[in-house]
């Protein structure tokens, strides 16, 4: 039988912890991008996107900020509960969204990585050959 992708290390699928797992690489399964401006918004990043992971059985998605120059990204990154499932908050700077954008429109897989102990996020992709023909 092939194993699953996008399964979170989780030690039984489904079981509600207090504590995030300690490691996740999930496949993302859509995203939704939102750009806001000005007084109304109540935000304080230019953009995010919310990636959705294809496993739900412990966590949900991860919200990427893209926050514009100058701003403190130190020791903003959280893991938190939302519904009873766990949702990763990462910020970034705002060079980066096109870059994101573009890996979420023409690679797939992609997947979301979180390591605890180091604190790390990563959004990237599986390995794919040299010279790869992404259009047809």
């Amino acid at each position: 039988m092939p194993k699953k992708k996008g399964k979170t290390a989780a030690k039984k699928p489904g079981k509600k912890t207090d504590k995030p797992p300690t490691t996740v690489l999930a496949e993302v399964e859509t995203y939704v991008v939102q750009f806001a401006h000005g007084p109304a918004s109540r935000v304080e990043q230019e953009a995010r996107i919310f990636l959705r992971f294809k496993e739900r059985s412990e966590c949900w998605g991860a919200w990427l900020h893209f926050m514009a120059a100058g701003e403190d990204l130190r020791d903003r990154n959280k893991v938190a509960r939302a519904n009873n499932l766990w949702v990763f908050t990462v910020y970034f700077r705002t060079e980066l969204v096109v870059a994101v954008l573009d890996v979420l429109r023409n690679e797939k897989p992609v997947y979301f990585r979180y390591t605890e102990r180091t604190k790390d996020f990563r959004i990237t992709t599986a390995h794919e050959p040299i010279g790869e023909d992404e259009g047809g």
